[in-house]
């Protein structure tokens, strides 16, 4: 018929008209039997599809309908579907069944079986990339040592226990390489011990300004928390110490034992009974005592093997030994130390005195005891293993949302990182399902499983290092699966600014992991993880956006000047007063802890791998980027007023003047407040991909402004200027690292730094400017 029609139209106008003027009756027939036929099957198609209608999901917002043809259920709500706590139980059990440390056989292993799986998934594309990086191994055949000796013949009286036993009846102690340190040097120390608090830089200054004690040569003996392990290393090694001696005190790590002041033979594990610590350390791990905080404390056998690595500093690996040890070990070192007694604000939860020495008290064999320190690490170049996943997007191919996870471990790694590796394994299988049925996002997504992580975020720096321009200029975002959960109370997020508002928008779309909360928004908003970093004045979760240096978000943005977010479900700071997730980098991190005391149940671990899956679905499937700028303009305000504004009448001293900065910031405020009004005003932006790309790049644009290429001036590796981590501290972030710097430099008497504090300030009101000219319409070049 439609060729016929075809051919008329194609004819001159005076057979048309003789041939229509014949066959006019005929016509009219057929037209009207035709229409009430179309009329008909509308009719029975409309039918059918509102029946079918009633029993399907919701009509999917316009900008999910771009992905496909054919929605039967949204992207939303298969996230929140096919992600279950029984298969995250499965997977995690599988996970943790052999050793994962970087560099050992295990990770090149577990690489192809990720690979394998990934590829089972139905993503576009899976592949593995290799590096070599340079890695500190132990050396099996001569293990690392800690012992008290006989100073005059070298004969040892005890040795300490650097292998973690078993707690739980079959239990397989798969805890890694016994006394390993990353990054720790070999070399071998007999000397004097010296107790030194936390190792901060302020308590070496008190054994050196308030006691006279010089710890040239001497092996220090610190207690974990406070600041990084690291920065613990490279303060003792300024002071000219010989080598360091780590432990977890049970005041941070197990806060059931109270400190004792009587000298009472030490016992650790159960202050009130005989001193048989293997015996009692079982009792917190047995079977029918599932009571949250008895199993989660670190046992007295516990160690923590933590990294040294300091990725902001230029030194970054120390050059004096370090070793862990048990607290029920450092006990043994503790309780017989001469000297002083320290500050009272320098003891700890053991029934010691905590002297400071340096040296033994005599004893009843006078003979001269030492400890020796024996490290016997070696760094070595071997091949490390990422695994990467990629959905190529549908209108921006060309930008990328980037989801990463580090799979290796240094001990047992249940929490630190086996779960988030199961979590990434989830996304995974999910965004490949959606992927077949059709749900294809606007933009890239990137899935990254990073080797080499525990030992200074390896994989990831390597990845990024080879791949430094096209993840500057197109990356969207970088979320970083870290720890799932080392605690069921709350949330703690880390995040840029931009991605506050997105953060906050997955969470309600999240059911609560606790029935007294709606959704995990309401959980978080109503449960602060301190009371330091309660909600805002708006009644909106905290979010940190100071990031530390350890984690593998850090070159990200710090570097590359990429938006990063990483989210933990964590425990309550007031109930339980410690920093960190006490079994952290032990043998005891382990599927029964976490199951028991981290996460019963595993609900915050599946409502978190669902938010991950929510959050990356608005990265990668809104038109317009979700990035908020008028949060960056209000915490850089809020920032400014905390931290700069009240120094103003100092520094004036010094001719430092911060009436420019914040003069540009008012300015960057102005520009957001209009670029967000003009976005909201565009009528046609969904039809115009022109308009989108424009608003799109200067919103990616806004924290690359931020981002100095010179880098800080001690610390060139971190450009980022509004935030960094700490430099006496690579475990926490702070504001305005250069400023910092300079403060600190000061502080300690340079007065050549006021020289660079002038300029850290002149740098942050350039790049704030440039941030604000990026915003506006007609910018004043």
């Amino acid at each position: 018929m439609m060729r016929g029609f075809d051919s008329i139209e194609s004819m001159n106008a005076d057979s048309v008209l003789v041939k229509r003027q014949r066959g006019s009756k005929r016509y009219v027939v057929c037209a009207i039997i035709i229409g009430c036929a179309f009329f008909l099957v509308g009719i029975l198609i409309g039918y059918f599809s509102r029946a079918q209608h009633q029993h399907s999901a919701p009509t999917p917002p316009p900008e999910t309908l771009r992905c496909g043809t054919v929605y039967q259920l949204r992207p939303i709500d298969l996230i929140l579907t096919s992600i279950k706590e029984e298969a995250i139980r499965d997977s995690l059990r599988q996970y943790t069944t052999e050793s994962s440390v970087a560099g050992m056989p295990g990770t090149a292993k577990l690489a192809q079986k990720i690979l394998t799986k990934w590829k089972g998934s139905g993503l576009d594309r899976v592949y593995i990339s290799s590096h070599k990086v340079p890695l500190s191994l132990p050396n099996q055949s001569h293990p690392n040592k800690v012992e008290i000796i006989d100073s005059l013949t070298g004969e040892a009286v005890y040795a300490v226990q650097l292998e973690e036993p078993s707690l739980r009846p079959g239990e397989t102690n798969i805890g890694g390489p016994p006394g390993l340190n990353p990054f720790s040097p070999a070399g071998e120390v007999n000397a004097d011990v010296v107790y030194a608090n936390y190792g901060r830089l302020e308590d070496f200054e008190f054994l050196k300004k308030k006691l006279s004690l010089d710890i040239s040569g001497k092996i220090i003996i610190v207690r974990l928390g406070r600041i990084y392990a690291g920065n613990k290393v490279l303060n003792a090694q300024e002071f000219g110490a010989g080598a360091v001696i780590l432990y977890p005190d049970p005041a941070e790590f197990s806060p059931p034992f109270q400190p004792h002041t009587d000298n009472e033979p030490v016992n650790p594990t159960n202050p009130s009974g005989p001193t048989n610590p293997s015996s009692s350390t079982a009792d917190l791990y047995d079977n029918d005592n599932h009571e949250y905080p008895d199993g989660w404390w670190i046992p007295a056998t516990g160690i923590r093997k933590e990294p040294l690595y300091v990725i902001s500093r230029e030194e970054k690996m120390p050059k004096i030994p370090c070793i862990s040890i048990s607290f029920e070990d450092a006990a043994h070192i503790l309780r017989n130390l001469s000297g002083p007694v320290s500050p009272t604000s320098w003891h700890g939860g053991l029934y010691v005195d905590y002297k400071t020495g340096p040296g033994f008290q005599p004893n009843d064999n006078n003979t001269d005891l030492q400890v020796r320190v024996s490290v016997t690490n070696s760094v070595d170049k071997r091949p490390i293993h990422n695994v990467f996943g990629i959905i190529t997007g549908s209108v921006e191919p060309d930008r990328y949302v980037i989801v990463g996870h580090h799979r290796d471990t240094i001990s047992r790694g249940t929490v630190e990182s086996h779960a988030g590796s199961v979590a990434l394994d989830q996304l995974v299988a999910t965004y490949g399902q959606l992927l077949q049925l059709g749900h294809r996002p606007l933009r890239t997504i990137i899935f990254c499983s990073w080797d080499g992580g525990v030992q200074g975020s390896l994989g990831s720096s390597a990845w990024l290092q080879d791949n430094f321009q096209l993840v500057s200029q197109r990356a969207v975002a970088y979320l970083n699966i870290g720890v799932m959960a080392d605690g069921n109370f709350t949330l703690k997020a880390v995040a840029s600014p931009l991605l506050q508002s997105s953060l906050y928008e997955a969470a309600k779309q999240i059911h609560s992991p606790d029935n007294k909360y709606e959704s995990l928004y309401d959980l978080w908003a109503d449960r602060p993880f301190s009371k330091l970093e309660s909600s805002d004045k708006h009644g909106e979760p905290k979010v940190l956006y100071s990031a530390d240096g350890i984690g593998d978000y850090s070159s990200f943005y710090y570097s590359a000047g990429v938006s990063i977010a990483s989210i933990t479900a964590t425990f309550d700071r007031e109930e339980f007063p410690t920093e960190s997730y006490p079994l952290y980098h032990t043998a005891y991190d382990s599927v029964f802890a976490y199951e028991n005391f981290c996460d019963p149940g595993y609900k915050f671990t599946k409502a978190l791998t669902q938010m991950w899956g929510a959050c990356i679905l608005k990265l990668a499937n809104t038109s317009t980027i979700p990035f908020q700028v008028s949060i960056y303009s209000k915490v850089l305000n809020h920032l400014v007023e905390k931290d700069l504004v009240h120094h103003k009448t100092e520094w004036s001293k010094h001719g430092i003047q911060i009436g420019d900065l914040v003069s540009a910031v008012s300015r960057f405020s102005n520009a957001a407040a209009s670029f967000e009004s003009r976005l909201a005003s565009e009528k046609d932006l969904k039809n115009s991909l022109l308009k989108q790309r424009i608003y799109n790049d200067q919103l990616m644009a806004v924290e690359r402004a931020f981002v100095d290429p010179t880098g800080l001036k001690q610390r060139p590796f971190l450009k980022h200027t509004l935030f960094g981590p700490s430099i006496t501290d690579e475990a926490s972030g702070t504001t305005f690292p250069g400023i910092q710097d300079a403060l600190h430099k000061i502080d300690q008497g340079e007065t050549a730094a006021w020289n660079d504090l002038m300029r850290e300030i002149e740098k942050i009101t350039a790049k704030t400017l440039m941030a604000a000219k990026l915003l506006e319409q007609s910018p004043q070049l």
